[in-house]
């Protein structure tokens, strides 16, 4: 992994384990202990390939699923939420780059951004911290906002990205690489492109606005 920011987050994202454990199912509900990401509208896939739509949720508890372009019930014991996208830049390249990507905003959400530009410091020779980054990142999902009161931002978008914030983290603090972190900054965005900063994505979008400081330690030291 290079000391680089912006390779750092894409390999923390690319660690966050999508495949969840189905712990029972009952009917058309599947239990599980972590949701991460998934809410209403969302499809997810079994085992085989086979697609189901999320109609209902109760985060980290359980989601009820309907099978999409078929009849075959659920039965997996693994559940595959859909991919994370990672995007990386300022609002307007970001922009440009998230339209260009795919034409359904289904199938590039959730996405996780890390703003550019951003902010570091080398340490000496004798630190045993090689760098010190200063990130932002947003993780956003899309919100049918048209229908949406705030309740159901926050439950369809606010509360799941909290859950996939917590599983970003928890890479970081399960990997000898880096410093366990000491503080992270978290606002709800809501409505997402009301934002000034935001205006240049052309989404109805809700989550979180998250800031660190990251500390990557010197492996040139390690003598295992």
């Amino acid at each position: 992994m290079d000391n680089n920011l912006v390779d750092i987050v894409e390999f923390i994202v690319s660690k966050i384990n999508t495949s969840l454990e189905v712990v029972s199912i009952d009917g058309d509900i599947v239990y599980l202990c972590n949701t991460l990401h998934l809410t209403e509208c969302k499809i997810i896939t079994d085992e085989l390939g086979n697609e189901y739509t999320i109609t209902d949720f109760k985060l980290n508890d359980w989601v009820k699923l309907d099978p999409f372009g078929h009849t075959i019930p659920f039965s997996g014991s693994v559940l595959n939420a859909p991919p994370l996208t990672y995007l990386h830049g300022d609002p307007m390249s970001t922009n440009s780059e998230y339209l260009d990507k795919e034409q359904r905003t289904s199938q590039k959400t959730p996405f996780i951004w890390l703003v550019e530009s951003y902010s570091y410091s080398i340490n000496n020779a004798d630190s045993v911290i090689e760098k010190d980054f200063n990130a932002r990142l947003f993780f956003m999902d899309y919100a049918d906002t048209p229908l949406w009161e705030n309740k159901d931002h926050n439950k369809n978008c606010i509360k799941p990205m909290e859950n996939l914030l917590k599983e970003f983290l928890l890479v970081i603090e399960n990997d000898f690489n880096f410093k366990r972190l000491d503080n992270v900054n978290t606002s709800v965005r809501n409505r997402f492109g009301a934002d000034v900063f935001t205006l240049e994505i052309d989404e109805d979008l809700s989550g979180i606005d998250v800031s660190f400081n990251l500390q990557v330690y010197d492996i040139s030291l390690c003598k295992c």
